[in-house]
């Protein structure tokens, strides 16, 4: 898979806080949240954090699992589905606007900063699957839901009415 981004950063400046997110522990995921937000200030740090942890805490569950993301936190373990959930969850709690994306057999999610949708997956655990570009990552992952390939324009979010456009 190609490196190509949907959002240009410099995977180095991650070094720091991919290091200090991978180690946060907490008994819920409200206070693992709150903990992440202490050295993550702007929406791409916060997204990172976030993706770090669920990396380097959630185990990949090839028997049957959680599906509710508090159950997913406990056991720190589940499928794409609960990992997907889980990533959203957790992302609810720092204020950032995300969705869960359904396709052929396979959960992921889309983040929204400064106003336009980004793709990431959270069980696939390697830096590709982080706000990779569309075109590189509708190469494994197709969505039930056309729009959420984000091929033919950008998805931006709109805060008045809270629905989805598509931006051409």
């Amino acid at each position: 898979m190609s490196g190509k981004k949907s959002l240009q950063y410099d995977v180095l400046e991650f070094l720091s806080l991919d290091r200090r997110a991978s180690k946060v522990n907490c008994t819920s995921i409200r206070g693992v949240v709150l903990k992440l937000l202490k050295f993550s200030r702007t929406e791409l740090q916060k997204i990172r954090a976030i993706w770090t942890w669920i990396v380097n805490n959630i185990a990949y569950d090839t028997e049957q699992s959680p599906k509710d993301p508090e159950e997913v936190f406990r056991r720190r373990k589940a499928k794409c589905v609960g990992q997907a959930n889980l990533f959203k969850e957790m992302c609810r709690f720092a204020g950032i606007e995300c969705v869960v994306i359904s396709g052929q057999r396979h959960r992921w999610n889309a983040v929204c900063i400064e106003g336009r949708w980004h793709l990431l997956d959270v069980t696939w655990i390697k830096e590709e699957y982080f706000l990779t570009h569309p075109e590189i990552f509708q190469k494994d992952h197709t969505p039930h839901e056309e729009k959420w390939k984000l091929l033919d324009g950008n998805l931006k979010s709109n805060p008045i009415s809270n629905e989805i456009c598509l931006i051409l």
